[in-house]
């Protein structure tokens, strides 16, 4: 490829588009004051170009793969010009910092109007067929309406942007790769992309090859979850049999039964068959069974009476996929591998389970069976190891069944949740819910004072009640049990040394300890509380003067030290001068921020705490169908009936 990103600006200097200083950066976002979003890839500021116009600026950060994702980026989008892909303004490299100049998107993306956080944020199904289309249009231009064939490899709802008038724009080149027209077919040494999007092909050989069929995978499952506002693969519906749509809404249209679209109209409900025929085609194992864009495009055009709907997109037993992909960690997004809760529980029974396992859908066939994997003498408890999945990535995909693993883990996860869900209890629990305060005590929480058998076996779930305040102890810390939602497992907990009332109230904890046991996992919605020090005062408006709270033990002399706080994390590149970094403090992305220029604000934010999501361990599934769980001789028993009448006996569950 390129030695270096400057020899790649130098070939193709005809063809860039502009080329900012760090400093027109700093002008443009007023110092990197309104931040859009953050993740693997670096950070997005908003800012406003000389000529008037608002623009993204993305800062992408300095992982190894960030100059790679840089040129592919810059030599993909910024040579095409189209009304569905976001266009590329101009770029800044200085030494090791790099950036990217996009139009902005005032509409954000996508990803929030599919699976809203607020009730507010929604859209209708018109109006998402009309961004389907859209997207399809513009994927159609990357593969044919270019001299250069460009294969995006990441089409998910996260990359889809939406302007003012939410037309939808393609973003984020950094995986996409440039091949010539007439190659129906291209060679990868790594597998790109994010999981749930991904095309079976990019792991397994036997499927088919790698070509532009593999965007219209991605573009499939996109548009799956697009018709049913809802995650492709959730485990926590109601019904266990809707936890992966496609296999579900298959088999309704195959019976002639529609999906209940509430007060949708019949435009709209023949709107989202249509986008769930099309789909399913998309979505089809085989690269060859899938359509080209083109087609895609017809089809929604169409009339959905000409649309057939298409084989199931599984596959058969004989047709067991064989892996044959370096797997590279870099291109790939493991929301679930960092997870800790799962660790010591579904270390020990996965193997049992997925064995015992019989399921022909999609998720099923590539994940490859404990049973093969203990033939080539490696056990599945040394290959997914979660305490080490995130430190050893090259080291832990050294052979055919690590790459395996590591590419099944995050679905074995969710299997492991679907099997354990066949098990339907009897009607005899015993255990009442308590209350300390406002605060409901139900399962996996119990108060020290209940049987001990009414809550999960584990300390963390253990709650003291201090005058009428719940309290939860974790391994070295105290933390004040604000509130517990057991309809989304999370738990909302704030630093015993805050006060609402009292503004000159300090936190006691000041880092970030996850002591909060296996069992617990950060919640995704959180930011950063940011303290720094400096030697004397600042002119920035992001830095909030701190009165009461600061420590400014750091410096021999203190007399002429200010001490600020910031909403968000700091890049050290971009501390002010003269100013040392000194903790961080968890807080909610939901807390109440009622005016962030104030320290009184960002009090209140630290006093509403920070939320963590639990693991529902197999108990709940008892606790919520009614049955009963309960701890005898350190094992938990429940009665249960069993999927096949198979009693689970494995580890004290015992299934009667």
């Amino acid at each position: 490829m390129y030695d270096s990103i400057e020899e790649f600006l130098q070939s193709q200097n005809n063809l860039m588009p502009i080329r900012y200083t760090y400093r027109d950066l700093k002008n443009m976002t007023k110092n990197f004051k309104d931040k859009l979003g953050e993740g693997g890839f670096g950070t997005v500021f908003k800012g406003q170009l000389k000529s008037g116009p608002f623009a993204a600026i993305k800062i992408m950060g300095k992982s190894k793969a960030s100059g790679q994702d840089f040129i592919s980026e810059v030599a993909t989008i910024g040579r095409i010009h189209h009304v569905n892909v976001v266009r590329l303004i101009g770029f800044c490299v200085e030494g090791p910092k790099r950036a990217l100049v996009y139009e902005f998107m005032p509409n954000g993306s996508l990803e929030k109007y599919i699976f809203p956080q607020q009730v507010t944020v929604s859209l209708n199904y018109s109006k998402m067929f009309d961004i389907a289309l859209g997207v399809a249009k513009g994927i159609d231009y990357l593969h044919r309406g270019c001299d250069m064939q460009i294969l995006h490899f990441d089409i998910k709802p996260h990359n889809i942007l939406l302007d003012n008038n939410f037309t939808p724009k393609i973003s984020d080149f950094g995986l996409a790769k440039l091949y010539p027209t007439d190659e129906s077919m291209v060679s990868l040494t790594a597998a790109r992309g994010t999981m749930g999007y991904m095309a079976p092909e990019m792991f397994y050989r036997n499927i088919g090859k790698v070509s532009y069929k593999s965007d219209v995978y991605s573009f499939g499952m996109l548009l799956m979850e697009m018709a049913s506002k809802r995650r492709n693969l959730n485990p926590f519906v109601e019904n266990i049999s809707q936890i992966y749509f496609p296999c579900w809404v298959h088999d309704r249209f195959s019976k002639g039964m529609e999906i209940d679209l509430g007060d949708a109209s019949l435009d709209e409900r023949i709107m989202v068959k249509k986008m769930t025929f099309v789909a399913l085609w998309c979505i089809q194992m085989k690269p060859d069974d899938r359509p080209s864009m083109t087609k895609v495009i017809e089809m929604l055009e169409g009339d959905v009476e000409f649309l057939q709907l298409p084989p199931k997109p599984f596959l058969s037993a004989e047709e067991m996929p064989v892996q044959d992909s370096e797997i590279d960690i870099n291109d790939m997004e493991f929301p679930l591998l960092s997870v800790q809760p799962f660790k010591s529980y579904i270390l020990s029974k996965v193997g049992s389970y997925l064995d015992k396992l019989t399921c022909t859908s999609l998720i099923c066939k590539l994940i490859p069976r404990p049973s093969l994997v203990k033939e080539r003498g490696k056990g599945l408890g040394t290959l997914i190891n979660l305490d080490t999945i995130q430190e050893s990535q090259n080291s832990l995909i050294s052979n055919y069944a690590h790459k395996s693993l590591l590419f099944a883990t995050s679905i074995i996860l969710i299997l492991l949740l679907y099997c354990l869900t066949i098990c339907r209890a009897q009607n005899n629990s015993h255990c009442r819910p308590s209350s300390c305060g406002d605060i409901t005590i139900n399962y996996p929480f119990r108060l020290k004072t209940a049987p001990q058998n009414c809550g999960y076996p584990d300390n963390i779930f253990v709650l003291d009640c201090q005058n009428n305040q719940a309290i939860l102890n974790s391994k070295s810390r105290t933390y004040h049990v604000q509130e517990i939602h057991y309809n989304n497992y999370t738990i909302r907990l704030s630093d015993p040394g805050l006060d609402r009332q009292n503004y000159s109230s300090c936190p006691i904890y000041f880092s970030i300890e996850y002591d909060l046991s296996t069992i617990y996992i950060e919640y995704i919605g959180h930011i950063d509380i940011t303290f720094v020090n400096c030697l004397g005062p600042i002119n920035n408006p992001l830095y909030v003067e701190n009165a009461f709270c600061g420590n400014k033990s750091t410096f021999s002399n203190s007399s002429g030290v200010h001490s600020y706080v910031k909403v968000g994390s700091i890049m050290i590149s971009d501390m002010e001068e003269n100013c040392t970094f000194d903790r961080v403090i968890l807080a909610s992305a939901d807390g109440p921020i009622k005016d962030n220029t104030l320290y009184l604000g960002i009090h209140d934010l630290l006093a509403y705490g920070f939320e963590l999501l639990w693991y529902r361990a197999m108990c709940w599934e008892c606790e919520s169908s009614n049955g009963a769980c309960s701890l005898e001789k350190n094992e938990i028993r429940c009665r249960h009936y069993c999927y096949e009448d198979t009693p689970l006996l494995e580890h004290g569950f015992l299934c009667k």
